[in-house]
């Protein structure tokens, strides 16, 4: 788990090293080799070998840079820098330039445009964690420019014109496929248009000192030993009973793909409680799912909600007057842990906050339906409703999961959690469906809710990250998803086994990992 800070943490954090003794050659010497590790990676999925071009403003960025090029020279490759802003005499940068001319390596000082003949590499130096503002009129071109290039490009802590404690943008931003983060990734990265801007986060292990965080970066050693452990003898029941709330005339497919997702996570039961209006449309669901009509008299509804291990609540039921005074009904009954998402969240939303007794709950609304329960219009994610958020999974001992690119976690008594795996191909319908199905599942073997949530968000995320590989990020359907569960399952696995077999299943010698159980020293 890596903490994400703000500049002035950032700021804090380096200043404590540097009186514990660490100068500011060493860090940038730690960043440069690891920078140039990171960029020789990714030269070598090149067919070609590319230009590496780095853009250098007048900060240690720039400087972090030319450390790099200079190693990727020894290792033969072709390497340029295009100076934008001019560095100050005897600067750490100017150093650092020098020393990469000393070595052969050509520098092109603004307004000279570069030459490319080729594929092409771009080192984003411009600005750093200390930006404010809009950038200059000259950087705003070198960034104008990178952003018309078609090879991969690096940004280093923060994509330039990105603020990194807000993510605001206002003025041009670098789109980066890559954000190289020198130790903590910054708060910018992630809220507002950052992660637009961000690309895939590559962290750097630099021996900063730690401190505590209200928001952190979920790493795969977080999630590797929360698989739940499976026991020989285990029946159907044993493996988890879920009960589901879903679907209405046309919308069957919520609760298909719901009932579905949590047998893939390993759920062993999971039955469907549906209007007895919808005998003809049982046949669309899965054959696996036991379907049990009932009349609309909650009492008929009530006894399935207490014998099963986990519920889900929401996905596809309508708004009508009916579901809504049966949710209604239902609400004070469902006492085990459940997933409330889609039109359960509608329901919630028309209740004042102080009704909602949503304990034990894991709710899941997306940004537009955050902006149902609060009352007001909600385009991004900002320091202002991560405060808020995390006050109220405190006051309602809930998990809420704000469904997005990324993900936010927020559990009473933890950091808000960023998850930040996906595909932008998951922007369709009925992925969300699946999500609520995979952490109902979970729940149901006896996760606790953040966990459950963290789990099912980080699979569902690399889920659609397979999908994507083989369909693209425009053929990604809910099916395609679902379907790409259990080879997410299986990297987990083959992740955690530590010389263990392929695919080898954890069976039940000790409990899995807990999010809650996990030290978090940021």
């Amino acid at each position: 788990m890596r903490p994400i800070v703000d500049s002035a943490t950032m700021r804090l954090v380096e200043e404590r090293s540097f009186a514990a003794g660490q100068t500011v050659d060493s860090l940038m010497d730690a960043v440069g080799m690891q920078l140039a590790a990171r960029i020789h990676h990714l030269a070598q999925k090149s067919k070609n070998p590319p230009l590496v071009l780095l853009l250098a403003g007048k900060g240690n960025n720039g400087a972090d840079g030319y450390t790099a090029l200079s190693l990727l020279l020894q290792q033969k490759m072709n390497c340029v820098a295009w100076q934008v802003a001019s560095p100050s005499p005897h600067s750490i940068l100017d150093r650092r330039k020098q020393a990469f001319i000393d070595k052969g390596g050509h520098v092109i000082d603004f307004p000279a445009l570069p030459s490319i003949d080729g594929p092409l590499l771009i080192i984003d130096g411009i600005y750093g964690a200390g930006f404010k503002g809009k950038p200059d009129a000259d950087s705003a071109k070198a960034i104008l420019w990178a952003n018309s290039q078609s090879g991969l490009v690096v940004s280093i802590d923060v994509p330039s014109g990105i603020d990194p404690s807000t993510g605001e943008a206002p003025g041009e931003a670098v789109f980066a496929d890559y954000t190289f983060a020198c130790h903590f990734p910054k708060r910018g990265c992630f809220l507002g248009q950052g992660w637009e801007h961000t690309g895939g986060v590559l962290l750097a292990d630099l021996g900063l000192e730690h401190q505590r965080a209200d928001l952190c970066l979920l790493e795969p050693s977080d999630i590797t030993h929360m698989i739940p452990r499976r026991h020989r003898t285990q029946n159907k029941f044993q493996a988890g009973s879920v009960v589901g709330m879903a679907g209405s005339l046309g919308m069957m497919g919520a609760a298909s793909l719901c009932s579905e997702a949590a047998y893939t996570v390993g759920a062993g039961y999971v039955r469907l409680l549906l209007s007895d209006l919808l005998t003809n449309q049982v046949g669309q669901l899965p054959r696996e799912a036991v379907k049990t009509l009932l009349p609309n008299t909650i009492d008929d509804w009530l006894p399935w909600f207490i014998h099963a291990d986990a519920a889900f609540v929401g996905p596809g039921l309508g708004r009508s007057s009916e579901v809504m005074a049966r949710l209604e009904v239902l609400w004070p009954h469902l006492t085990i842990p459940t997933v409330v998402d889609a039109d359960a969240l509608f329901w919630l939303s028309t209740v004042s906050q102080e009704e909602w007794k949503v304990k034990d709950k894991v709710l899941t609304p997306h940004l537009g339906e955050v902006g149902r329960l609060l009352h007001r219009h909600i385009p991004s994610v900002d320091d202002a409703l991560i405060h808020y958020l995390r006050s109220m999974a405190v006051t309602t001992q809930s998990t809420i999961v704000v469904k997005g690119a990324p993900t936010f976690i927020f559990s009473a008594g933890q950091p808000v959690l960023v998850m930040p795996r996906g595909d932008p191909g998951m922007a369709t319908a009925g992925t969300g469906d699946v999500l609520t199905g995979m952490i109902a599942g979970l729940l149901a073997q006896k996760l606790t809710l953040p966990s459950a949530a963290v789990l099912g968000t980080w699979l569902h995320g690399m889920a659609g990250e397979i999908a994507a590989r083989t369909r693209t990020s425009y053929g990604v359907m809910a099916s395609s998803l679902l379907q790409s569960v259990p080879a997410a399952i299986f990297q987990l696995l083959e992740q955690g086994a530590e010389g263990l077999p392929r695919g080898y299943v954890p069976f039940g010698r000790a409990e899995p990992k807990r999010i809650e159980d996990q030290t978090i020293l940021i």
